[in-house]
């Protein structure tokens, strides 16, 4: 394996040491899910994303990952109970003997992300943040033809990394115009991509170099980055559209992520807002996920949409941003509007999502929307759901 030089410029670091670039290990031929969670109020997504999971016919082997501070007795009893004939969940702690540890440290835990892909048992990995609702059986998506081709599968945000982001020096890269990730779901083959797995290692490894979460929202264009500088394949997929909100349902303010397959069929709702919605709204009847609005034209196409940021602008949640979604912020809670960019009226449209899965909104209810509209109930001091 070649090294990679000249990977980070700033602070005196000029390539990544010998010890760092070892070669690629022996990976067993298989295939699995690996999902993070850092808190007991997670397991009530974590339940319902692998019961909807079996419910579409998936069968990949479950891999749950925590930092070992962050899980108590109880909750790790739960993960394990989530485990069926045939579909086996295994628990892993991120604890410094794994063979490419990384400290928890005083940052935020996005890094759990890189500990479990780093670490999991499989060669190929489906990675899902713990709120990713998956609409059909994902496990197509390894024998798709882009996942053979490339072998990984990124999907688009909605806003751009701004030209004045201290990442573009920090990496030594030029400013480049482009989307940036959103890294809640990854599909990888960790063979072809170990390059890129071991930049990502360096950067996640511990707090001083973390410090790029603080203008990179976070761990989520670490991949995009290390895929980048080691010139890996990707595949990139185009954002779906955003489900709407109960709270201004004439807006169509999103409160959900839809994310296509390659083949552009919704397959994951990523409910990253529900906690910022008040969810005393849902009911049985007024279920949350019904209809998603997405944009009529290629949400990628470079003649469509603007360039990104301009100087002297906001440099992470600006109006500005290049973005194709705003925040807004209505009843107290926030959620996302689909329109115009940057000045530019693009053309948009609201479609069901019982034209591609009938059942989703009622399974989504059942398993994980009732918990959460009870919850909410209880603490607005109202009876619960019938």
């Amino acid at each position: 394996m070649e090294k990679i030089d000249d990977v980070l410029r700033a602070q005196g670091v000029i390539s990544i040491s010998d010890s760092y670039l070892r070669s690629t290990p022996n990976f067993p031929r298989n295939r699995g899910l690996v999902v993070t969670t850092s808190h007991v109020q997670q397991l009530t997504y974590l339940t319902a994303q692998i019961e909807l999971l079996r419910s579409q016919g998936c069968k990949l082997p479950i891999e749950v990952w925590g930092f070992p501070h962050e899980m108590n007795d109880d909750m790790m009893q739960s993960i394990s109970n989530l485990a069926r004939p045939g579909m086996p969940v295994i628990l892993r702690l991120a604890d410094e003997k794994l063979p490419w540890p990384i400290s928890r440290g005083r940052t935020d835990g996005y890094h759990i992300k890189a500990v479990a892909i780093l670490n999991s048992a499989f060669w190929e990995v489906l990675y899902l943040d713990v709120d990713v609702m998956p609409m059909k059986n994902p496990d197509e998506l390894f024998d798709s033809g882009e996942y053979i081709k490339y072998g990984t599968i990124f999907w688009v945000d909605y806003w751009k990394t701004h030209p004045y982001s201290p990442v573009w020096r920090w990496l030594g890269l030029p400013c480049t115009d482009e989307w940036e990730q959103e890294s809640g779901i990854l599909v990888l083959d960790r063979a072809r991509a170990w390059n890129a797995l071991r930049l990502l290692w360096y950067f996640e490894r511990d707090d001083d170099i973390r410090r790029f979460h603080d203008f990179l929202h976070g761990d989520k264009d670490v991949f995009r980055f290390s895929w980048k500088i080691t010139s890996t394949p990707v595949y990139w997929v185009s954002p779906g559209g955003f489900l709407p909100s109960p709270e201004h349902p004439d807006r169509l303010c999103g409160i959900s992520m839809i994310q296509y397959d390659p083949k552009g069929v919704p397959a994951f709702a990523h409910v990253n807002f529900f906690k910022q919605t008040n969810m005393v709204n849902f009911t049985q009847a007024s279920p949350m996920l019904t209809h998603f609005k997405r944009y009529k034209t290629p949400p990628l196409d470079e003649f469509t949409f603007p360039p990104g940021p301009s100087p002297g602008t906001k440099m992470r949640w600006g109006h500005t941003r290049g973005h194709q979604a705003g925040f807004v912020g209505i009843n107290g809670f926030v959620c996302v509007s689909l329109g115009s960019a940057e000045g530019i009226k693009l053309e948009t449209e609201v479609v069901p999502i019982t034209n591609w899965h009938p059942s989703f909104q009622d399974d989504l209810f059942k398993l994980l929307g009732k918990d959460l509209v009870d919850k909410a109930r209880e603490l607005n001091s109202l009876p619960p759901v019938g």
